[in-house]
């Protein structure tokens, strides 16, 4: 694989927009951009949030076909060393969906351009088969910069092929959450348990590596009150401990990790757990 020399480089009164273009005669398995472009304009609609947040540096926003699946808060870390400065939310798990909601309640605004491939390249964006549009914005307080990639799978033959998935794969439970979630909804009945419980509930954990294999620890509530539904949840979890899979880095290796494990109690009393699909931030855990 080849870089094409040439960038187009196309500067307007309000933005500047640069444009790369890759080599489409080799497929690799890796991922890979097809074209990629940047675009920078002046922007002061979310001014707001940042004179709240004086530390707040900048936000970081991953768009898949214009849609906003991943956010970073980028903290100034105020010179401490070692202190993880990223709030990281995967917009695709109701668990940081909930909790991103409920920290800053709508407060930042998501502004996608109106601009395609298209516009740039004087192509449809279906012309460029077996792609996948990414686009992240960085956002400032008095600006925006978009960097607009077309990419190739990560792997042929993975069922993630086209989901940005962060630096590597989360950790999961081998087995079916579904089945999980449905064992503990047979043995927790709403109509038994008089007081009010918090019907949602987020918990954190660190999922051990131990070769291929993952052991689920340290299972805290983060989101929700302790209640029957809660002890039910967290009896469901242990029992699955010893079944899960370590995350799993695109570099090659596997490592220890937290996890952000989302639990709910439905109207019908059935009860949904997810796991998030993004790595998101890495931390180190036990490494």
């Amino acid at each position: 694989m080849y870089k094409i020399t040439c960038c187009l480089l196309v500067i307007l009164t309000n933005f500047t927009i640069e444009v790369f273009a890759q080599s489409k005669d080799k497929v690799q398995d890796d991922i890979y951009s097809v074209v990629k472009f940047e675009l920078h304009f002046p922007d002061k609609s979310n001014n707001q949030l940042f004179n709240l947040l004086p530390e707040l540096e900048h936000i970081s926003i991953l768009y898949q076909d214009t849609i906003p699946y991943a956010v970073y808060m980028h903290f100034n870390a105020l010179g401490k060393e070692n202190v993880n400065n990223i709030d990281f939310y995967d917009l695709d798990f109701e668990g940081d969906k909930y909790l991103f909601r409920r920290k800053y309640n709508n407060q930042i605004n998501f502004i996608l351009p109106k601009i395609n491939f298209r516009t740039v390249l004087g192509k449809d964006v279906n012309d460029l088969s077996n792609t996948v549009d990414m686009i992240w914005a960085r956002v400032y307080k008095d600006s925006i910069i978009y960097s607009y990639e077309k990419t190739k799978a990560i792997y042929k033959n993975n069922s993630m092929d086209n989901k940005e998935t962060g630096p590597g794969i989360p950790a999961k439970y081998n087995g079916d959450l579904k089945k999980v979630a449905d064992s503990i909804s047979r043995q927790f009945t709403v109509s038994e348990h008089k007081t009010a419980i918090d019907s949602v509930l987020i918990y954190e954990a660190v999922v051990q590596k131990f070769g291929n294999r993952g052991v689920l620890n340290d299972i805290k509530l983060i989101a929700g009150k302790p209640s029957s539904f809660s002890t039910a949840i967290e009896t469901g979890l242990q029992a699955t401990k010893s079944n899960w899979k370590p995350a799993f880095l695109h570099a090659g290796r596997n490592i220890n990790s937290k996890i952000k494990i989302y639990a709910k109690l439905n109207e019908d009393g059935s009860v949904t757990i997810q796991t998030p699909r993004m790595l998101g931030v890495l931390t180190d855990v036990m490494q």
